[in-house]
């Protein structure tokens, strides 16, 4: 993955400054390198404060676990995204997280474009479903290790492979439950799995006529041992999809980079660390 999105990186894909940063990674040590990758999401972020509140809650959500559990466990959990655990390597997510950052900065592009025609609306609306639930289902793996890491804290025994084949529902459920003093409601409030499921099955659009991304949610229930589906309709304005909906998933995402990235460099560079704190309070003021 990582090899992957340098290649990208290095041709210019994500921007200039990432290209220039990415130069500079070639002949930095690793602290130097965690805190410019944290300086290159706060910059290329819109979105910086609603960033930086998922950035502290799982910072606090990473420091509790260490505290309370295995340190080493905590910090495998963190790193499973892009390396999987040594139990089980088949659960890292390269693919999934190299596929999102491309498909939101094709996203970006699109934007920055302004192609006001109707064949560029209707590409753009495309591309909007297309990234949300690419990220979606990609925050949705990183729960995996959420779940895992908040069992940890409250001594439970578990399986990561089996947390990793749980529903959406029942990974979102099962922290909640553990979360009994909601410290980290913003990681499991406000997911569109409605949405998800709609795009997935091909029954969400952008509505030209309208404005509008519309759409049909199906779902089924049982009466008397007949199976009833039942179809209600789905409607989001641009206003709410890019303001909050695809917010939240990128921000999700790029919060738990910056929260394991810091949490690195506090244990490998006091100075570059603090450093990173004075740039994101900067960028957050």
């Amino acid at each position: 993955m990582k090899d992957e999105l340098n290649d990208l990186t290095a041709k210019g894909f994500f921007g200039e400054e990432s290209r220039q940063l990415l130069e500079k990674q070639s002949t930095e040590s690793l602290p130097q390198s965690l805190y410019s990758s944290v300086v290159s999401i706060y910059s290329s972020s819109s979105n910086v404060k609603e960033l930086n509140n998922y950035t502290e809650v799982f910072s606090k959500l990473f420091k509790e676990a260490a505290m309370k559990t295995d340190p080493n466990t905590v910090y495998e959990l963190i790193g499973a995204l892009v390396n999987g655990t040594k139990k089980y390597p088949e659960l890292e997510n390269k693919v999934a997280y190299t596929r999102f950052m491309e498909e939101n900065q094709i996203l970006k592009n699109g934007i920055r474009k302004g192609d006001k025609t109707d064949t560029g609306r209707l590409s753009l609306g495309s591309r909007v479903l297309t990234t949300y639930v690419s990220g979606f289902e990609l925050s949705m793996k990183i729960f995996t290790f959420i779940y895992a890491m908040m069992l940890e804290m409250n001594q439970q025994e578990y399986d990561l492979l089996e947390i990793s084949s749980l529903s959406t529902s029942q990974k979102l459920n099962g922290c909640r439950q553990l979360d009994q003093k909601s410290d980290y409601i913003l990681l499991t409030e406000g997911w569109n799995d409605i949405l998800r499921n709609a795009e997935n099955h091909g029954d969400m659009r952008f509505d030209l006529g309208k404005g509008l991304f519309t759409g049909q949610n199906r779902h089924s229930y049982r009466v008397h041992g007949k199976k009833i589906v039942k179809v209600d309709p789905i409607t989001i304005s641009p206003e709410e999809m890019m303001g909050v909906i695809l917010p939240k998933v990128a921000c999700f995402i790029q919060g738990y980079i910056s929260a394991g990235n810091l949490l690195s460099l506090s244990m490998s560079d006091e100075l570059l660390f603090e450093q990173a704190k004075r740039f994101i309070i900067r960028k957050t003021n």
